[in-house]
């Protein structure tokens, strides 16, 4: 018989079964950074962005900067948008209006407002003193006013503009607004619902056992829900 061909190895180990078999080691995961190191890169992306400088290096975990290209539409927070929330707060706008003209969302205007304090209050002040002329327009509207006013006339071919003032009445209803704000005690519409017994006098109430309470009750209860029935003799005068 013939045998098989015996392989031999220079210089090199035989290879084994298991180190054939065995898979391969898989890598390790990196490291979870913590909260407080991903809050602390948060700041430092958002201080760089600003152009501040930065004393502590940036690591690995720290987001990169994005910055937005000419003539896009702003998205930062800039110190001159104070005294345009102010302008427009006082010309009566909302928050969701302002937003629009800066071109921005309503949530950003009141992130705005929490982290910017000179922000918040140029905002508040618009929104303060437009309130107030408002106040004083109902009041006028409530007491009546006078004002300014031209008439102009035709004579002779040529426009003659005559100066004269006009009286606005007092408003019962801007009136009646502002005492039932102002003193409402007095001047609220309350209405109020008295129940007594006949002729006005007190509801008499005697002493009833909780038996007798509950039927009364259910009997009541069964009288309104209960259908309305039909004798014979109702069926028979109808017709």
């Amino acid at each position: 018989m013939s045998q098989a061909p015996v392989k031999v190895f220079v210089g090199e180990k035989k290879p084994s079964k298991k180190s054939a078999t065995k898979p391969a080691r898989k890598p390790r995961k990196p490291a979870k950074p913590s909260k407080a190191a991903v809050k602390a890169a948060a700041a430092r992306a958002e201080a760089r962005s600003k152009g501040e400088d930065i004393d502590e290096p940036k690591v690995e975990i720290d987001p990169p900067i994005e910055k937005t290209s000419v003539g896009g539409r702003p998205t930062e927070y800039r110190p001159e948008y104070c005294k345009i929330a102010a302008e427009m707060a006082l010309a009566g706008s909302t928050d969701e209006e302002i937003a629009s003209a800066l071109g921005v969302n309503a949530s950003t205007i009141w992130r705005w407002k929490g982290r910017h304090e000179a922000f918040c209050k140029a905002l508040q002040w618009g929104k303060d003193n437009c309130d107030e002329r408002v106040e004083r327009s109902l009041y006028a509207r409530a007491v009546g006013y006078t004002y300014d006013a031209v008439k102009i006339f035709q004579y002779e071919g040529s426009p003659v503009i005559v100066s004269h003032k006009e009286h606005v009445p007092p408003d019962v209803g801007a009136a009646k607004h502002w005492l039932s704000n102002r003193k409402r005690n007095e001047w609220a519409d309350v209405t109020r619902q008295e129940i007594s017994g006949p002729g006005g006098a007190p509801i008499e109430v005697a002493d009833v056992s909780k038996l007798d309470l509950a039927r009364w009750i259910a009997a009541t209860l069964m009288q309104t829900q209960a259908p309305k029935r039909l004798d014979v003799e109702d069926v028979a005068s109808s017709d």
